[in-house]
Order: structure tokens, then sequence, then C-alpha cells
């Protein structure tokens, strides 16, 4: 590839991370551009980034198991790697034009395995941390089930909405390479309100990715306060990602129905 084609990959790449609505791929666009440069000077097989984010997750995770801030925090670094992973293994497919079906479903099944790995440690951690009353009162069950309750509700809203929905990115620019018109996201926003607008409908349409990135931030800060904040935000996350799955169901059903 020469300067001039990366350059113009590159602009391409952080037009598009700029205009995401997940602000925690906002934020790690300059490591992911910055990876993403040094793989397409190389050359390197995008498939091969894309294994690189079970690696990054398999390193962090551990971290969390120890129940101490420092091991948390280095936790919370590692994982911030799959996101970046994650994005710039689809900038240097389309850079050295290795767009392929088998990339595709590898990235699928990489999300597959690391979204439960990631939600399970993270229930143990917050299990850990639990005292031994009940965290809601209300409810006759224990503090173990609930996590259970809400891990199950995370793994099977995942598997779900990967079932009814197209989620990667590449299918985006697969339609585009067929001559599908694909409406332009431009969220960029100034004013307060539509900041505030665009944080709810990113946490509304894509509850999992900003969990995955900044939970472990609570685990940090329940360490070092003596709270259990890590708990209900994994509560109200669950709920969230229940309602993001619910709300796609709706969207592909409707049109079945009043066909019908």
């Amino acid at each position: 590839m020469n300067d001039q084609e990366l350059h113009e990959t590159l602009t391409q790449a952080k037009a598009d991370l700029r205009s995401c609505s997940q602000f925690n791929v906002r934020l790690l666009s300059p490591l992911t551009l910055w990876l993403a440069k040094r793989h397409l000077r190389r050359g390197t097989n995008p498939n091969f980034l894309t294994l690189c984010m079970l690696l990054t997750v398999l390193v962090s995770l551990p971290f969390f198991f120890f129940g101490n801030a420092v091991c948390a925090i280095i936790g919370f670094l590692l994982i911030q790697w799959f996101e970046i992973y994650d994005d710039a293994d689809g900038i240097v497919a389309r850079g050295t034009g290795q767009l392929s079906i088998y990339g595709e479903q590898l990235d699928f099944l990489m999300h597959i395995i690391c979204h439960p790995l990631s939600l399970a440690t993270y229930a143990f951690a917050v299990f850990r941390t639990l005292p031994e009353a009940p965290m809601l009162p209300a409810l006759p069950c224990s503090n173990t089930v609930l996590m259970l309750i809400l891990f199950a509700v995370f793994v099977l809203s995942e598997l779900g909405l990967r079932a009814l929905i197209e989620l990667d990115s590449i299918t985006r620019e697969k339609r585009r390479a067929r001559g599908e018109e694909v409406a332009p996201r431009d969220l960029r926003c100034h004013s307060g309100r539509a900041t505030v607008k665009m944080l709810l409908s990113a946490l509304l349409c894509y509850p999992y990715p900003v969990f995955m990135q900044t939970f472990p931030l609570f685990l940090v800060i329940d360490l070092f306060a003596g709270t259990h904040i890590a708990f209900y935000v994994y509560g109200v996350f669950a709920c969230l990602w229940l309602l993001s799955f619910l709300k796609n169901c709706l969207t592909h059903l409707l049109p079945f129905m009043r066909r019908a």
C-alpha cells in the first residue's frame, strides 16, 4: 500500500470512527487508527487482528479475579484493546481489500466467545464484593441467584440480537459495494441537549459494548470506596440490553405481522 492509499484509508476510517454513536469507540479512535496504520503498512491479515480480540480478553479477565483495585485497573486498561482490535480489523480488511465471508464469520465468532466470558467474569467479580444480606430485599432470592439471572438475561439477549440483525461493520461496507444505498450516520452534535440525546441513544442501541468497556471502572470504585455500585450498574445494563433485544424483535417482526 502506497502513502496516498494509506492516507485515504485512514482518513475515511477516522471519519467513520468519529461518526460512531458509541462514545467508547470515539474515545479509543486514536489508538485504533495507530494500530490500523501499523498493520496496513505491513499488509497484515485482518483475521490475525480479529483473533487478537480473544487474546486480549483472555489476558485481561484473570485480573478481575484477584479482588483488589490495582488488578481491576490493569484489567480495565487491557479490556479496552478488545474494542481497538475489533475496529482495527475492519479498517485493515477494507484497506487491504481482504474483506471475506470467513473474516466476517470469525469476527462474529469472537464476539460470541468473548462476550459471555467477560459477562461471567464481571458477574463473579461483583458477587465477590457483595455483602451477605440480599441486595434487593423485596426479592425472595439470594445474591447468587440474582447474579445468575442477570447473567442469563445478558447472554440470552446477546445471542438473540446477533441472530436477528447483522451487527458487523463489514456488512455495511458489503452493502455499499453491492451498490445499495446506505444512510449516512451523521451523529455529530454540539448542543448540550443533543449530546445527552446522543448518549441516551447509544445506551439504548449499544448497551453491551458500552457496558463491557466501562463496567470495570465501577468495580474499581467499589474496591476503593467499599460501595456496591457495580451490582446495580450490572442490573441496569442487563435490563437495557433486554429492552434493546425486545425493541429489535418488534422492529423485525412488525413488517411480517402487517403483511399477515
